[in-house]
């Protein structure tokens, strides 16, 4: 039974340890056609991260907007005569007090999303990694 055994893990090991023969490369790949795919992959990879923060900002800033569109809809005031006046108060006073707010509250749930990202990608890298 023990050496059964022994010769089972001694076959598994001579099947890994030989090339696969399945997976070649072309003649003509070498480092600098690696570096290049590499490059590639990193412009895409940044481009995507782009593209979600982009939509992250574009999703916040929608969700507020319709927030304050559903408080307004359904609370006493003009939602759209306390705009008005607050864009005058800018233009006449110059007090910009809304839009560090709304700045703010954009920054907070992009790094709210970067944190959850890196978390996400930490558990992946553990469920593809065992150790």
């Amino acid at each position: 039974m023990k050496e059964t055994t022994e010769i089972k893990k001694d076959a598994v090991l001579t099947r890994l340890m030989q090339p696969d023969t399945a997976t070649r490369l072309p003649e003509q790949f070498n480092d600098k056609m690696m570096e290049r795919i590499q490059a590639k992959v990193k412009r895409k990879a940044r481009i995507i991260s782009f593209l979600q923060y982009l939509f992250t900002a574009i999703t916040s800033l929608g969700l507020i907007f319709g927030t304050v569109s559903l408080l307004a809809h359904y609370s006493s005031f003009n939602f759209l005569d306390e705009l008005s006046q607050i864009f005058k108060r800018v233009r006449i006073e110059g007090d910009l007090s809304l839009y560090p707010l709304i700045g703010g509250i954009v920054l907070l749930l992009l790094y709210l999303d970067h944190i959850l990202r890196r978390r996400y990608e930490s558990h992946q890298k553990e469920d593809t990694f065992p150790k």
